[in-house]
C-alpha cells in the first residue's frame, strides 16, 4: 500500500462513514478492517467501545478533546488539563467528566502500527464523540483535506472574531472550495506554553461531528487563559 493509496482510502472511508449512524459506523469499520488487521486489534476495539458505553451510561461527558502528536503524549498532562478545564468551567457535577486524550499520527507511516493509528483516528472521528483537536501543522492539513473541521465563523461571536483576529486560520472548505475559518493558531497560548505541548505551529479546531461545539470554544478560551 503506497502513500497515495492510503490517503485516498482514508478519505473515501471518512466520506462513507460520515453518512452513517453511530452504530452503523462501528459495524462498517469492523466489517471493512477485519480482514486487514490482526485479530487482537479488533478485540481491543470491541472492548474499548463496550467500556465507553458502560462509562457513558453512568456519566455525562461534557467535553472530549484530543492532543495529536503532542510532547505530552506519555505524561499525566492531559489529566491535569482535564481538571483545570473543569475548574475553568466552574466545576463539574459528580456524574460529569472531561476527557482529554493523546495519540500519535503520521500519514506517511504505512506500517501495521501506523495504519492501526489511522484506523483509530478515523473511528474516533466517525463516532462523533470528539469535540476538539489540538494538533501540529501537518496533521491539520491532512484532516482539513478530509473535511474534518467546522467553520469557526458559524461558532464565534463577532466580538471573538475581532478579539482573535490574529489567531484565525483561513482555509478552503474541502467540499465546496469556499474560504472559511477552520482553526485557531495557538502557538503561544499560555496553557500550551506552560506544558510545552508543541515546539512548532499549533492548530486548534472543532470537529465536524461535535455535539458540544460551544464547549469547544470555551476550551480555546481556557488554552489562552493565564
Amino acid at each position: 500500500m503506497d502513500d497515495k493509496s492510503l490517503k485516498d482510502t482514508i478519505r473515501e472511508e471518512w466520506k462513507k462513514l460520515s453518512g452513517l449512524t453511530w452504530g452503523k459506523r462501528l459495524g462498517y469499520i469492523w466489517d471493512y478492517y477485519k480482514p486487514l488487521m490482526l485479530g487482537f486489534l479488533g478485540i481491543l476495539m470491541v472492548i474499548s467501545v463496550a467500556a465507553a458505553m458502560i462509562r457513558n451510561a453512568r456519566t455525562e461527558t461534557v467535553f472530549q478533546g484530543c492532543l495529536i502528536n503532542s510532547a505530552g503524549i506519555l505524561s499525566d498532562i492531559p489529566e491535569q488539563m482535564s481538571q483545570e478545564f473543569g475548574d475553568y468551567l466552574g466545576g463539574l457535577e459528580k456524574n460529569q467528566e472531561i476527557l482529554i486524550t493523546t495519540m500519535g499520527y503520521d500519514p506517511e507511516d504505512v506500517s501495521q502500527y501506523g495504519v492501526a493509528n489511522q484506523m483509530k483516528l478515523t473511528t474516533m472521528m466517525a463516532a462523533g464523540d470528539l469535540d476538539v483537536f489540538l494538533m501540529d501543522e501537518e496533521t491539520y492539513g491532512e484532516l482539513q483535506n478530509l473535511g474534518a473541521f467546522r467553520d469557526l465563523q458559524e461558532l464565534l461571536t463577532q466580538e471573538q472574531l475581532e478579539a482573535w483576529e490574529d489567531l484565525l486560520h483561513y482555509d478552503k472548505d474541502a467540499e465546496t472550495g469556499e474560504e472559511g475559518i477552520f482553526a485557531l493558531r495557538l502557538d503561544g497560548a499560555p496553557v500550551i506554553e506552560k506544558y510545552q505541548l508543541y515546539s512548532g505551529p499549533v492548530y486548534a479546531a472543532v470537529m465536524t461531528g461535535s455535539g458540544r461545539p460551544e464547549t469547544g470554544i470555551q476550551f480555546f478560551q481556557y488554552l489562552m487563559s493565564e
